[in-house]
């Protein structure tokens, strides 16, 4: 099997597995756990293997994120940007879960990437965008869905 079949059933399997526990106390952290088979590995496989390009502008209407609300020192307005930042947040745990409710309700992530370790220490983020945890949903399932789609069709 090559390695495109073998992420098109992750990407597959796990966004059947987030689906079927939607609307459980455990679905923003088991979104987060997903984000692995959602985001990571294809977006790691796709840049390293055959290139798999998203290469359209990301907009708050069609994936749920405003570029404009990014804080960080870079302009990032295409969708392979934004996931590679989404990318390097999660991997590499620089990411806050903020504005809990009391129990099991999470409502925003904020998501920071850095060029290197001197921008981490001095807190000098090249992206930093804090989004409601729906809107994040949203661009991961869609970002999934694109990537499914591609390699279904290689």
């Amino acid at each position: 099997m090559s390695s495109y079949r073998h992420i098109y059933e992750i990407v597959s399997r796990t966004k059947s597995l987030l689906s079927n526990n939607e609307d459980t106390e455990y679905e923003t952290t088991l979104l987060l756990n997903c984000c692995l088979g959602l985001l990571i590995i294809p977006q790691q496989e796709t840049s390293r293997t055959k290139p798999v390009f998203l290469r359209q502008r990301v907009s708050y209407d069609e994936w749920g994120i405003d570029p404009n609300q990014n804080k960080g020192a870079e302009a990032t307005y295409d969708i392979g940007e934004v996931t590679r930042h989404f990318r390097n947040s999660l991997a590499h745990n620089r990411f806050d879960i903020i504005d809990c409710n009391p129990g099991p309700s999470i409502n925003n992530i904020r998501i920071r990437d850095y060029y290197d370790e001197d921008d981490v220490k001095q807190g000098k983020p090249n992206f930093d965008l804090t989004l409601s945890i729906s809107d994040f949903k949203r661009f991961v399932l869609k970002y999934a869905t694109e990537i499914e789609n591609i390699l279904k069709n290689l």
